[in-house]
């Protein structure tokens, strides 16, 4: 028992490490930036990066970056184009100045950022497939199509550009071709049938943060770990835990679920008492239904799942229909593309519920 606190108290320790001002700011404004709800959060700890480092290419890359997440689309631009200027070797400012540029419908600027693009990272497929759009929005079908065959060359399971090609190569009267094609596209549809996340042709690594950032110190300081014993009943055999900000002060508290029920430690080690439901809890997954900017919790049992809704700090029971089935996990994600958090329940059963705010949740699992 002892055990299983003590190392609940050196994960928990580890991860309130704070180290230097601008490494604090750099890995928060990470965090933020890869979190369903949290992108306000990175633009404010990327600013303050750069604002300890003015000249660092790195830090006003992730500012901008964070900036487009937020959908503050033309300041983001903004911060990008100064990057591009100021080390145009960072196949980031191209790749994500293409988009934005696509979607503009501006058409030749956007091709002159893929073509940089491909000329810096020629292997990415995503990057050839955005060329190819933006060449077919300018009219240029030969080239378009050269770089749809490309990106299905480099990556033959993405969809999209067999799909492309597809409708290219029929507009051009290539028939066979595009038989082809069609088979192939609908070959891998079927493959991706039941995957969570769908394929994202505008998506690749160069879309997220820079993870090596210029002016860390070659040398960090030794992380220091405290063993922390915690009071409580816990079965490590079942043991799961996460970190969230339960009364939204900002501080990080800890969450613990096993076969022994859900506990809430504020700060990592004071219990709150009776802050759940006693009963055996299989798996607990935060995330915050409401946007309210505080954290919810699906909690997953042996007769279905029940969502808890953050009130200040005070957890009240919330019932999901339907909540019936034999579950193993809980999962957050945007299914709808609305900013509002959607339920895949995962297990011997399936469900994905769909966030319909203030009506509830409504089962979407025939569109898995």
């Amino acid at each position: 028992m002892r055990n299983i606190f003590g190392i609940l108290g050196i994960f928990l320790a580890a991860a309130q490490t704070g180290g230097d001002g601008l490494t604090r700011y750099r890995n928060l404004g990470k965090a933020f930036y890869e979190g369903p709800t949290t992108q306000a959060q990175a633009v404010e700890e990327f600013r303050k990066a750069l604002e300890m480092a003015p000249d660092s290419a790195i830090d006003r890359l992730n500012y901008g970056l964070s900036l487009l997440r937020a959908g503050k689309t033309a300041e983001g631009i903004v911060e990008l184009e100064r990057v591009q200027q100021q080390d145009p070797t960072l196949p980031h400012t191209w790749f994500n100045l293409g988009i934005e540029y696509k979607r503009r419908g501006e058409a030749e600027r956007a091709i002159a950022q893929f073509r940089q693009m491909v000329r810096l990272a020629p292997n990415d497929a995503i990057s050839h497939y955005n060329l190819a759009a933006s060449y077919r929005i300018a009219g240029m079908d030969a080239e378009a199509i050269k770089h749809f065959e490309i990106a299905a060359r480099l990556e033959p399971n993405l969809a999209g550009p067999h799909f492309q090609l597809f409708n290219a190569y029929r507009a051009a009267g290539r028939q066979a071709d595009a038989k082809r094609e069609l088979e192939i596209f609908q070959k891998i549809k079927r493959e991706q049938e039941g995957t969570a996340i769908p394929e994202d042709m505008e998506w690749n690594v160069y879309a997220e943060v820079y993870e090596t950032i210029d002016g860390v110190a070659a040398v960090q300081p030794e992380a220091k770990y405290v063993t922390r014993h915690l009071v409580g009943k816990v079965d490590a055999g079942t043991a799961g835990m996460a970190l969230i900000d339960a009364d939204g002060d900002g501080g990080r508290d800890l969450l613990v679920w096993s076969g022994q029920g859900l506990a809430l430690y504020l700060n990592g080690s004071m219990l709150v008492a009776k802050a759940f439901p006693t009963g055996p809890v299989i798996s607990a997954a935060p995330g915050d239904f409401d946007n309210d900017g505080l954290s919810d919790v699906a909690v997953v049992t042996s007769s279905g799942v029940v969502l808890y809704r953050n009130r200040k700090g005070k957890f009240l029971k919330r019932e999901v229909r339907p909540s019936k089935g034999v579950f193993n996990k809980a999962v957050w994600l945007y299914y709808h593309h609305d900013y509002d958090l959607d339920l895949v329940l995962l297990g011997k059963d399936t469900r994905l519920l769909r966030n319909q705010g203030a009506a509830g949740f409504a089962d979407r699992t025939t569109d898995f």
